[in-house]
């Protein structure tokens, strides 16, 4: 996890976009445990390119938005600004913790919020 907000990139190109894209492609065929090692990148930094500057915040098969895409509007800016104002406004913010695992190998704590996104048949992949 990324705690300082001033490594954040204050501008991504399309070319950033493809060099983070085909990071994560080339990770992708390793086990997750082994990214870190392997990363010629920051992870933190493919994260960032990837939900930031995709159009509808899908990632990278959503396509790069772009910094414009022809509506004057600053996508990533808006996005980074938007993340940053949320954490540093919420204490609670910063007690989220995302895991992805089986639901049967997982324990809850009693004030858990548990969000469940299964995989859909014959609908566009993450």
């Amino acid at each position: 996890m990324q705690e300082n907000y001033n490594d954040f990139p204050l501008y991504i190109t399309k070319e950033n976009w493809n060099i983070a894209k085909e990071e994560y492609k080339r990770l992708s065929k390793f086990p997750i445990e082994e990214w870190q090692q392997k990363s010629s990148m920051p992870l933190w930094l493919i994260g960032v390119v990837e939900w930031y500057c995709s159009f509808s915040t899908r990632g990278f098969p959503g396509g790069f938005i772009g910094e414009y895409n022809g509506t004057g509007r600053n996508y990533y800016e808006e996005r980074f600004n938007n993340h940053k104002k949320q954490r540093d406004d919420s204490l609670s913010y910063n007690k989220i913790i995302f895991v992805n695992n089986d639901y049967d190998k997982m324990q809850f704590n009693t004030n858990s919020l548990i969000y469940i996104d299964p995989p859909y048949s014959n609908t566009t992949g993450y």
